[in-house]
């Protein structure tokens, strides 16, 4: 919802996400020790407001909802 809000496209979401995570692996792959690998992670969500549950979802919305950001995550 706030990524239309402010103008992007799923599309756009989708490569924002994907411009993080190779930032992400530029970093790790400069600083990364031998003796303590890096993860890398990424937040999912929230839908609406995530500090007022007043957009509720079953779990087959949230899948539908949620799947091109975890899609994307998924393919780095």
């Amino acid at each position: 919802d706030w990524g239309a809000r402010l103008g992007y496209t799923p599309a756009m979401l989708a490569e924002v996400n994907r411009q993080a995570i190779a930032l992400l692996e530029a970093v790790r792959s400069e600083y990364e020790p031998a003796s303590a690998p890096v993860v890398i992670s990424g937040c999912i969500g929230p839908r609406g407001d995530g500090y007022t549950a007043d957009t509720t979802m079953n779990p087959n919305q949230a899948k539908a909802y949620h799947a091109i950001q975890v899609e994307t995550f998924a393919d780095t």
